[in-house]
């Protein structure tokens, strides 16, 4: 091989991010509210159901999420690559069965899954929802992204 193409193919290597699902955790919660502000957003509170004794923010009864589908720039793309606006829809939609129903469901997060909102306690931001079947219970979760992966 040419050294040239040899040193372009490493530069490619080095600077196109590779898709990668980081690990991520999910945690049962209720649906206390939600309120749909746009076709690919809402805001929404969730509070741990009692049988969930290691979820994050223990500080917080309940936590609010304002979910907004904000992709990622088209040149540093991670998550961006398969969380799209139908993802975000059908996460949403999941949300709200959820909530009308009254019935608990899974939320999670991929990395930097939620970014607390600026001076506020228990509010945060996601910039994308995506739906994935958890192992061994094969119940659908509802996963946030924020940063990249």
């Amino acid at each position: 091989m040419k050294k040239p193409t040899l040193i372009l193919l490493c530069w490619l290597w080095i600077f196109i991010p590779s898709v990668a699902i980081a690990g991520g955790s999910s945690w049962e919660y209720q649906v206390v509210n939600f309120k749909k502000t746009s076709p690919t957003s809402a805001e929404f509170s969730l509070r741990p159901t009692k049988r969930e004794q290691n979820y994050p923010r223990r500080e917080c009864k309940e936590i609010i999420v304002r979910a907004q589908y904000r992709p990622e720039a088209f040149w540093r793309q991670t998550w961006s690559r398969f969380v799209s606006r139908r993802t975000q829809n059908q996460a949403l939609r999941l949300l709200e069965e959820s909530f009308q129903k009254k019935k608990p469901t899974r939320f999670g997060e991929i990395a930097t899954g939620l970014k607390k909102v600026n001076g506020k306690a228990c509010v945060f931001e996601s910039r994308g929802l995506d739906v994935r079947q958890e192992h061994p219970s094969k119940q659908n979760a509802v996963y946030s992204y924020y940063d990249p992966i």
